[in-house]
């Protein structure tokens, strides 16, 4: 590695570590002042219902689409500690689990520092990335599973071997199943990438350029 990318490499280090700095100011703040309106009523909504649920409350009042991930609160409530700090740390850790995923699957589509900079300039710094990855709503998870499932598609492209392949698409089922705990979209979201590692399995039969791959990905960036 030249002197260049050692900077580089070094410098998303610091981004990364910046980002992460921001999402514990936030959720040490928002936790001191119980107060997280500015990101939404889901936020302390979602504490207060795992709360409610492992005190074995108010069960029957709750919108079914959030009951596993409230359980989910609930069993960390009930068998850990009752915090909201302790709640949003876990969704931070949800959510540097899914910057290691995302720069695994920029490492193996080989793709350059500087746009690797920029990605995760959007991707750690967009308002609404910081606003909804410090707190205790959903979407880390869900943006841990798209990781995932992502990482997935790409896999299937860079093995030939079968049984690998299959792996990764019971992987993406799984995935599949787990996003639709999340939120309901999870089967569809599902199908779509079946259907793009689908059309990738059949381009390595016809191309072998990088540019097949990074083409599926810019067609799924797109729907989604």
């Amino acid at each position: 590695m030249n002197k260049k990318n050692k900077i580089k490499e070094l410098f998303i280090y610091q981004l990364i570590s910046f980002a992460l700095f921001i999402r514990i100011l936030i959720i040490i703040v928002s936790d001191y002042n119980q107060n997280v309106s500015f990101i939404g009523e889901d936020a302390w909504g979602m504490h207060l219902a795992g709360l409610d649920v492992s005190n074995w409350e108010n069960i029957n009042f709750f919108d079914q689409t959030k009951i596993p991930y409230i359980s989910f609160l609930a069993i960390i409530y009930k068998y850990i500690y009752p915090s909201y700090l302790l709640s949003a740390l876990i969704s931070l850790v949800a959510w540097i689990l899914s910057i290691y995923i995302l720069m695994k699957i920029l490492n193996l589509l080989r793709i350059n520092k500087n746009i690797v900079i920029i990605i995760l300039l959007i991707y750690c710094f967009f308002p609404t990335s910081i606003i909804y990855t410090s707190s205790t709503i959903r979407e880390p998870y869900q943006l841990l599973v798209t990781n995932l499932m992502l990482l997935c598609v790409v896999s299937i492209y860079f093995t030939n071997n079968f049984l690998q392949i299959v792996l990764y698409f019971f992987m993406i089922i799984f995935l599949s199943f787990v996003f639709y705990l999340l939120h309901r979209i999870g089967p569809i979201f599902g199908i779509i990438n079946l259907l793009i590692s689908l059309l990738i399995l059949f381009s390595k039969f016809r191309f072998k350029k990088i540019y097949v791959l990074n083409g599926f990905l810019f067609l799924f960036i797109l729907i989604f």
